[in-house]
């Protein structure tokens, strides 16, 4: 199950303005490569709705059967936060409903850096 938690109005290359629903899985347990330690972690990612802005805020709180898994992509410059440092990612994360499997998956991994 993944969680609704947000909802926010993005614009497309065109300008063009939707509404997209922020997702939320489970905690996740990952342990890091160089120190051993876990870290206590989530995934997210978005997904494009039909709802006007108000009607999605409405949706926040909301269970949906699904995972959001770890796909593998073209790279990509990524700005950390809090952070003046930019890494290149090849991976993202994708919403997948209950019963459908991905393509790709790519192993969970230390993103962290530690």
């Amino acid at each position: 199950m993944v969680t609704v938690i947000d909802a926010i109005e993005i614009a497309n290359a065109e300008g063009d303005t939707f509404v997209s629903l922020i997702l939320q899985g489970g905690i996740t347990m990952v342990q890091s490569k160089s120190s051993g330690k876990f870290y206590a972690t989530t995934k997210r990612t978005r997904i494009a709705s039909t709802f006007a802005l108000e009607d999605a805020k409405h949706m926040i709180g909301e269970k949906i059967p699904g995972s959001i898994q770890k796909v593998q992509c073209e790279p990509y410059s990524y700005e950390v936060p809090n952070s003046d440092e930019v890494i290149t990612l090849d991976f993202t994360y994708k919403f997948v409903s209950e019963g459908t499997k991905v393509e790709a998956p790519v192993d969970t991994e230390d993103i962290l850096g530690e």
